[in-house]
């Protein structure tokens, strides 16, 4: 029964009589698409684990009683309503950008229309640095992509042997203005923050 249940997307059908075969699990438990399966949903649990890494770094830092606190849960509330599926796709564009030589990368939300998603990772001298980059690049993919939506940013880096996560949260939601517009084209032309993509922006007119 458990075999068919996950053979079938983890569903029933409705009034239906179901007669299963002796040795359905274990030829399951062989099958390539149940291996693979298996493998990328304990990658999908990173993003469990960077949920409750980035909370306890902030509580043991900052305490309880903060405004960033409130944008924090705000982020790990979007970021626990992704399914186990869509978590396989974010850890894996997240694990491009850590293990490539590639500084940041916007994702859009598997489950979200209104939520980008941005990765960073890179070598950072403290992590002050790390999270203005990260805080940022949220606004710049904002200003390409969606000047209404939610951002989230994940910045990722290697301190001590030790892997560490920092998570920051923005809705832009009717509060994009001319000043973020400027703030953005200075990143863009001289922190080079996306700015291929802005000029892929541009050149597709």
């Amino acid at each position: 029964m458990l075999a068919y249940y996950l053979f079938n997307e983890f569903n029933f059908p409705d009034k239906t009589y179901l007669v299963f075969d002796e040795g359905l699990y274990k030829s399951f438990k062989k099958d390539k698409f149940y291996i693979k399966e298996k493998k990328e949903r304990q990658e999908s649990y990173i993003w469990d684990f960077i949920i409750n890494h980035s909370a306890q770094n902030h509580f043991t830092q900052n305490g309880y009683n903060t405004k960033s606190l409130n944008n924090l849960m705000k982020a790990y509330e979007i970021m626990a309503q992704e399914t186990r599926f869509e978590r396989v796709k974010l850890v894996n564009n997240l694990n491009e950008v850590i293990k490539t030589n590639i500084r940041a990368r916007i994702y859009f939300s598997p489950s979200f229309n209104h939520v980008i998603y941005v990765f960073v990772s890179g070598k950072f001298n403290n992590q002050k640095e790390r999270l203005k980059e990260l805080e940022i690049r949220c606004m710049v993919a904002a200003f390409l992509m969606n000047k209404s939506a939610v951002v989230i940013g994940i910045a990722w880096e290697i301190q001590k042997d030790t892997e560490v996560y920092d998570v920051a949260y923005h809705n832009y939601n009717n509060i994009w203005n001319d000043r973020l517009d400027k703030s953005s084209l200075i990143a863009i032309n001289e922190l080079e923050y996306f700015k291929k993509h802005y000029e892929q922006i541009i050149l597709n007119g």
